[in-house]
C-alpha cells in the first residue's frame, strides 16, 4: 500500500511543481505544497496563484518596447501596441542556446532531497513487507 501510495504521490507532485512552472511561479514551492500537504491541495493553491506574463513572455523570447513597455517579438521593427519605431541595439547579439536548460542550484539540492526521501521510502516499505512475510520463529513471544 505505501509502494502505490509512493508511485503516485510523487509523480502527482512533479505535476503540481510543473503546473507552478507553466503558470510563470515557482515550481519548487509547488512541489513542495503538493508533497507536504497533498498534491489536491497543491493544485488548488497554485490554481489560485496568478499567471506571471512577464516571466512567460521572457521564457518564449519577447521583448519589451522602449516605448510603451509592452512585450513584442524581437524581430519586430515597429511596436503594435504604440507604433513606435523598435530599436534594436546592433552590438547586443543574444544567441539561443538550444541544449537542456541548466539546473539552478536550489533545483538540485531540490531533486538531491527528494531523490533520497524517495529511496528512504522505497527502502522503509521493503523492510516492512519483509517483515510481514517471515513467519514467526518457534519459542518467540510472538507465538505463545
Amino acid at each position: 500500500m505505501i509502494i502505490l501510495l509512493v508511485l503516485l504521490w510523487l509523480p502527482l507532485c512533479f505535476c503540481v511543481a510543473a503546473y507552478a512552472a507553466n503558470k510563470g511561479r515557482s515550481g519548487v514551492v509547488g512541489f513542495v505544497v503538493a508533497f507536504l500537504f497533498s498534491p489536491l491541495i497543491g493544485f488548488i493553491v497554485v490554481a489560485t496563484w496568478k499567471t506571471d506574463a512577464d516571466v512567460i513572455a521572457e521564457r518564449a523570447g519577447m521583448v519589451k518596447c522602449h516605448a510603451c513597455a509592452e512585450y513584442i517579438k524581437p524581430d519586430a521593427t515597429v511596436c503594435r501596441y504604440c507604433r513606435s519605431e523598435v530599436q534594436h541595439p546592433a552590438a547586443v547579439t543574444e544567441e539561443v542556446d538550444q541544449s537542456a536548460p541548466a539546473i539552478s542550484p536550489t533545483g538540485k539540492v531540490v531533486l538531491t532531497i527528494v531523490a533520497v526521501v524517495f529511496l528512504a521510502l522505497m527502502v522503509y516499505a521493503s523492510i516492512m513487507q519483509s517483515r510481514e512475510a517471515t513467519p514467526a520463529r518457534e519459542g518467540s513471544t510472538l507465538t505463545q
